[in-house]
């Protein structure tokens, strides 16, 4: 296996995870949502699932955080480079690691909260 196709395989795999835990979020926000209660002409929801909801707002939320920093760092490095490189775009660079490793970071944490997120209401349900 080449370094490359790693590198796609991985592409593929947290684009895939992005997607389905962006769709897990809202999923798990209308499932809490149907526990709501009546009371009084007023609706309220069990405060354990509003911690669930909060996760999962917490989760989707960096999901957001994540693509706006990638499209604001690439922006920037890209309208760098560009100068630096006077606009050859056949020459090869390096980008730092530093924005790799913090969109990884914000990947990695919107996952997480959503799996504590699930948690939270699996346990309101047992």
């Amino acid at each position: 296996m080449k370094l490359q196709e790693c590198r796609k395989t991985f592409y593929e795999f947290s684009g895939k995870l992005s997607d389905n835990a962006r769709k897990l979020a809202f999923a798990g926000i209308a499932v809490a949502w149907i526990f709501k209660q009546e009371k009084d002409g007023l609706y309220t929801i069990p405060d354990t699932l509003k911690n669930a909801i909060l996760l999962f707002v917490i989760s989707l939320s960096l999901d957001l955080l994540q693509y706006i920093w990638q499209t604001f760092i690439w922006e920037y490095f890209y309208m760098h480079k560009e100068r630096q490189l006077q606009y050859d775009e056949d020459i090869d660079f390096l980008a730092p690691k530093a924005f790799k490793n913090i969109a990884l970071g914000i990947f990695w944490c919107k996952v997480i909260v959503l799996l504590i997120g699930y948690a939270v209401m699996i346990y309101f349900l047992l």
